[in-house]
Formats: C-alpha cells, structure tokens, sequence
C-alpha cells in the first residue's frame, strides 16, 4: 500500500467511555499517517459520545458523528461519511 493513499477507519461507538481514547489514539499512532478516523456513536448513555467529540476537536484527522440507531447502522453511516469510496465493510 502506498503511504499517500488515505485509510478510512468506521468505529461504531457505544458505551465504551473506558476504552474509546485509548483505540483512538491506537489508530493514530500507526506508522501510516494518511487516515481519517470516523467515530460513529450510536446513542451511548455514558460519556463515548463527548469523548469522540473532543479529539474531533482537536485533530482534523478525526470525525465524530451521533447515530441513534442499531451498530449495523452505525458502521453504514460511518461508511458513508468517508472522504473515498469503501467497497466493502470489514467486521472484526
């Protein structure tokens, strides 16, 4: 993969204030630095969604999105927000 092509990673959020900095900043200490970051909160009763917001504040890289829907919608959402066509969606 070249270093200038841009990877879009969708990161269907909810309820994961405990965790959420910490796969946020796992993604963009990555060596590959072309990658933008779509945080999509799916209604989370905790604090996820404010966290998400705050590095969307901060690093341009990032984007935060609220979803008030199911995961599955969630990662489409995301999936249509990105800046470069996806042709597929990857469940891990």
């Amino acid at each position: 993969m070249v270093d200038s092509e841009l990877i879009s990673v969708v990161v269907p959020v909810y309820g994961v204030q405990d965790y959420i900095a910490q796969c946020i900043d796992s993604l963009l200490s990555q060596r590959h630095k072309q990658v933008e970051v779509i945080l999509v909160d799916d209604g989370s009763a905790d604090r996820s969604a404010e966290i998400c917001d705050g590095y969307a504040e901060i690093d341009r890289r990032i984007r935060s999105f609220t979803s008030p829907t199911a995961v599955w919608s969630a990662r489409a959402s995301g999936r249509c927000r990105c800046h470069r066509r996806i042709p597929r969606v990857r469940r891990w």
